[in-house]
């Protein structure tokens, strides 16, 4: 039952008895979510019966037109939002994966995932492209150990790179930092009613269903703790570590009269030959 079942029921009164609780019970009590004692993130899929951290519509703007369209595998967003990617290599048996993050106003959208197992390298950077067809993508972050050299010609890095025709910037490898980015992402909002991070969960089932599994580590409850399924937490983390800008429409404004260009004004020499032709003419 919850508690929107008792219309008679005392909402104050009834919540103030959850005071002081961990937030593992406040999460279990107020939305139905069973988590573990030592979960590390507040990750609301819903809350108080509507989408919060994860949507299943494109989002709009105020004027109803989608920040994005998809026509045959082809994207088409506004002209000023921009898109990144994440990526995270993953050695058989975990997987490599990688993230489509749109930036629009302050607001971020997680909208796709690609998970690849026993792949070259090479093959993941070609469908990384093949899937990005449209997209106005800035960068894309990755793991700072694909980068290093191994003996072979060329490093992890430079394969993806080589398949996919698009460069590749390293992140850092860093827990604490993972968790502290993660957890300011997911804490911003823009209101009270939306988050400034949201996930499309019909396209990103991966990441929203490993993220509140998340643990601390027990010997540093500010580390993310290693976990089988964490590729897609710590490519969100390359992201959200990044410098993220805040994009705006391009504002279109009159040319003040200074920027006008100039007319062709004749010289005071052509002036006056003109005078003296038409005098010619009257004589």
């Amino acid at each position: 039952m919850r508690i929107q079942d008792n219309p008679h029921l005392d909402r104050k009164q009834y919540w103030k008895q959850f005071s002081g609780l961990p937030a593992h019970y406040l999460k279990a009590w107020r939305e139905g979510v069973r988590v573990e004692e030592n979960t590390l993130f507040q990750f609301y899929p819903q809350l108080e019966g509507k989408p919060f951290h994860v949507i299943n519509e494109v989002p709009t703007l105020s004027d109803g037109t989608p920040i994005y369209t998809v026509h045959k595998g082809v994207y088409k967003f506004l002209p000023w939002i921009k898109v990144y990617r994440a990526y995270d290599h993953g050695f058989h048996p975990d997987p490599a994966c990688c993230l489509w993050f749109a930036v629009y106003g302050r607001r971020i959208l997680c909208f796709k995932e690609m998970t690849w197992n026993r792949t070259l390298a090479s093959k993941i950077g070609a469908a990384i492209t093949a899937e990005s067809k449209g997209m106005p993508v800035v960068t894309t972050y990755c793991d700072p150990s694909i980068d290093i050299e191994t003996g072979d010609v060329n490093t992890i890095k430079q394969k993806i790179e080589d398949g996919g025709k698009f460069p590749m910037d390293c992140s850092v490898n860093n827990r604490e930092y993972f968790a502290d980015a993660i957890h300011t992402g997911l804490d911003d909002l823009i209101d009270k009613n939306t988050p400034r991070l949201q996930f499309l969960g019909r396209y990103t089932p991966m990441v929203v269903k490993y993220l509140p599994r998340m643990k601390f580590d027990e010997k540093n409850p500010a580390a993310l703790a290693d976990h089988k399924y964490d590729h897609w937490i710590v490519a969100l983390a390359y992201f959200l570590m990044s410098q993220i800008p805040v994009t705006k429409p391009t504002e279109t404004t009159k040319p003040r009269r200074w920027q006008l260009p100039k007319k062709n004004k004749k010289s005071a020499g052509a002036r006056m030959m003109e005078r003296l032709n038409k005098r010619n003419e009257k004589e």
